[in-house]
């Protein structure tokens, strides 16, 4: 039997279509719909299968800020290093595009410098003397020395001492701005990007060595670094200032037509210190360094204690060009066209390596020293005409007096001559031995005498002896010069002569004490004024002046002041006392026996020359066991 299944009514119940449903399960409303289309109900007692999604967070996790900012860094470092490669220069010069890096002017400009200050930064050009950073086109900074061309011309001499110092200082600060920035060039590839910090140079190696930041005055000007710095004024008042004669043997006739110097040296006689020996010495050096530099030399003697340079020598032999602008004539550094050398400064171009010139050392730097002393004496020095006629004389006439007692009657032979002329130049003063056991006293002159005996011993045994010659007088001469006027009147040298003498020094004793006046009142006297001891520093300052309190060292005061015209005619006088001495010991002698220590007796060597004084033997040194030197540090 067939029985057909019930009609199924797959109508959606009406609680699926928010329709009221029945009361009961039998409704022909009722489906099972809702369990096909709706997710079962969430069992408490069973774990979920699938995980639920994770939220996302606004903030980044810390691994991800710190490679961020890792990341960011070496991108950074990246573009600066190519930045500072590229344009470094231009960026350290920064500081120095908007004005003019100076050196504030001293509280007491002829004190040296001695300590370091900082540089201020101006946009206009300093009032004094002084070396000044500047920017070329490039932004990069470069120095040169900026004195005032309206300024008194030669500075004093603490002045160019205290340029040359701040030069140092200026050149480094210099180097620092453009080496401290790390280019390409300046990365140690070895050492994985350590920078190469470049030691700063002294004093000595800086004024020396060529310097390729430095600008000189001309460039200078020229490039507009010292912008208003020359006028028409100026021009024309140191054109007046040439005329007048600053320069020794210039005039308007000198150099008319001359062109300037593309390169000169000008020494500047003026320094703080009595002695003449020194300035002899560095002038002769200076001289022939120029020769070889192919530099015009010049002689400034406005500041000088002696006076004018014409009335103990005859001027230089005078170049093919006229002297510079006054302005552009520096004190540092050596690569400079336009030099001025002083006797302080030029130490520092002489002896950089004081060591090579030390004391006693025969080295080929001491034998260089000495033939440029050699060179510069040969062509300046020249006495002026009366001391030169007079020397010549004093020579042919010592000469002669020896001749006469070799031959005896005039009628001997040259070859029967036994005599021999021994020079001796005694220094006392305020020079003191070197030689330990007499550094605070002097060298006994029985030394002196002693040797001189010793070698007029040895030339008569030498000597051919003849019948003719056997009863002559003792043919030997000893000549004398000394500063001290007492030393003349010693027994030791009571058998010497003088040198010359055409102008001596007179001592305290000479002239006969004055008769007693009767009365209560007597006139008074002047004491005698002489040279006690021999050559002092302050009684050289106070000739002519009315104690030794009362006048100043040259260099005390910041405006210089001229001595009076008494007080440099005895000055020079003493001047030409002291060269006409070595002149007729260093022309006459066939020996000479002096103290080293003594700066006249290192200049007697190079009067002698060096194969006559060193190589041979005929410059004797009796205050120890030293060789030549140039001058005292």
């Amino acid at each position: 039997m067939i029985v057909s299944p019930p009609r199924i009514n797959l109508r959606r119940a009406a609680s699926y279509t928010h329709e009221k449903g029945p009361l009961s399960s039998t409704s022909s409303r009722f489906g099972f719909n809702h369990l096909v289309f709706a997710s079962p109900p969430p069992s408490p007692g069973l774990p979920q299968l699938i995980p639920p999604k994770r939220r996302s967070s606004n903030t980044p996790r810390p691994s991800r800020v710190i490679r961020a900012v890792i990341y960011f860094c070496g991108l950074v470092s990246v573009f600066y290093l190519l930045f500072l490669a590229l344009w470094g220069d231009a960026r350290q010069s920064r500081s120095v595009r908007d004005g003019l890096y100076i050196w504030p002017n001293d509280p007491n400009p002829n004190e040296p410098t001695t300590n370091t200050y900082e540089m201020v930064a101006k946009s206009s050009l300093p009032g004094h003397s002084t070396p000044v950073i500047v920017s070329d086109k490039h932004g990069n900074p470069k120095w040169t020395v900026s004195i005032p061309p309206n300024s008194n011309f030669p500075l004093t001499a603490n002045e160019y001492s205290s340029i040359c110092a701040k030069c140092v200082e200026v050149a480094n600060r210099v180097d620092s701005l453009r080496g401290s920035s790390v280019g390409i060039s300046s990365i140690d590839l070895g050492n994985f990007g350590v920078m190469n910090k470049r030691k700063p140079k002294t004093g000595a190696e800086r004024l020396t060595s060529h310097d390729g930041n430095f600008v000189d005055v001309h460039e200078a000007e020229v490039a507009g670094y010292l912008t208003g710095s020359v006028s028409i004024g100026t021009l024309m008042n140191q054109q007046a200032k040439a005329d007048d004669g600053d320069i020794v043997g210039e005039s308007s006739n000198t150099f008319a037509g001359k062109p300037v110097c593309g390169r000169s040296l000008t020494f500047v006689l003026a320094s703080s210190e009595a002695g003449l020996g020194r300035t002899m010495m560095l002038l002769w050096m200076a001289y022939a360094q120029a020769q070889t530099e192919g530099r015009g030399f010049f002689i400034d003697d406005t500041h000088w204690a002696y006076g004018r340079y014409a009335h103990i020598f005859a001027p230089p032999p005078a170049p093919a060009c006229r002297p510079p602008l006054r302005h552009e004539m520096l004190p540092c550094p050596r690569q400079a066209r336009h030099l001025v050398m002083t006797i302080d400064t030029a130490d520092q171009f002489f002896f950089a390596d004081k060591s090579d010139a030390a004391i006693g050392i025969a080295s080929d730097r001491t034998e260089h020293l000495f033939d440029l002393a050699r060179k510069g004496y040969e062509a300046l020095f020249r006495l002026n005409n009366e001391d030169a006629k007079h020397v010549k004389q004093r020579v042919k006439q010592l000469k002669a007096k020896t001749v006469l007692e070799k031959r005896g009657d005039g009628k001997g032979s040259d070859d029967t001559a036994s005599g021999t002329i021994v020079g001796l130049h005694v220094r006392r003063g305020d020079r003191r031995p070197v030689e330990f056991q007499y550094r605070d006293s002097y060298v006994p002159l029985n030394l002196y005498s002693d040797r001189a005996v010793d070698l007029i011993a040895d030339a008569g045994k030498k000597s051919k002896k003849s019948s003719a010659a056997a009863g002559s007088r003792p043919s030997s001469l000893m000549v004398l010069a000394s500063d001290d006027p007492m030393v003349y009147e010693s027994d030791e040298f009571s058998s010497a002569v003088r040198a010359q003498e055409r102008i001596r020094l007179a001592s305290k004793a000479v002239g006969p004490p004055p008769e007693p006046q009767p009365g209560a009142f007597r006139k008074f006297v002047d004491e005698t004024f002489g040279w006690e001891g021999g050559f002092f520093a302050a009684m050289f300052w106070n000739l002519g002046g009315a104690g030794a309190a009362s006048a100043p060292l040259p260099a005390s005061s910041a405006e210089w002041t001229p001595a009076p015209a008494e007080t440099l005619r005895i000055r020079s006088l003493v001047g030409r006392a002291y060269m006409m001495d070595l002149a007729v010991l260093a022309e006459a002698s066939d020996t000479i026996v002096c103290a080293v220590s003594a700066t006249g007796c290192r200049l007697l060597a190079v009067m002698m020359g060096w194969e006559s004084a060193v190589e041979n033997g005929r410059w004797i040194n009796i205050d120890g066991d030293y060789g030549w030197w140039a001058v005292d540090f």
